[in-house]
């Protein structure tokens, strides 16, 4: 009998997000709320009080910070619960390929705050 040694467990997919390697891609986890829906390429926001949203969201303010690098579906966890998400801190990437909150714009002054951070956005 014959035994499977090899499993795959990751499938990559080119989607342009990551617009070069001039810069290096560097990446953490952070702990976000659960009853939102990450998607990869979701600008995040930090607020003061340290919690995550998408950048354009209405009514909440911080500082542009970080770029998700995988879809999380945290939809069905309570939104007093944290899970764990992977972002990118640093790198090149395609602007065409970054999600806001609804048609919110990345304004010039937002990138300079993401270029500062080590986030180039092409």
């Amino acid at each position: 009998m014959q035994e499977q040694l090899i499993e795959k467990v990751f499938e990559s997919q080119n989607d342009n997000l990551i617009a070069g390697t001039r810069h290096p891609l560097d990446a953490k986890i952070i702990s976000v709320a659960g009853g939102t829906e990450y998607k990869r390429g979701m600008v995040l926001s930090k607020a003061e009080d340290g919690t995550y949203f998408v950048l354009g969201t209405a009514e909440k303010t911080g500082d542009v910070s970080c770029i998700v690098s995988e879809n999380l579906n945290a939809k069905e966890i309570a939104s007093d619960q944290y899970v764990a998400l992977e972002v990118y801190i640093s790198g090149e990437f395609r602007a065409s390929c970054l999600i806001t909150e609804q048609s919110h714009v990345i304004t010039d002054a937002e990138e300079e705050i993401l270029r500062e951070k080590g986030i180039f956005v092409k």
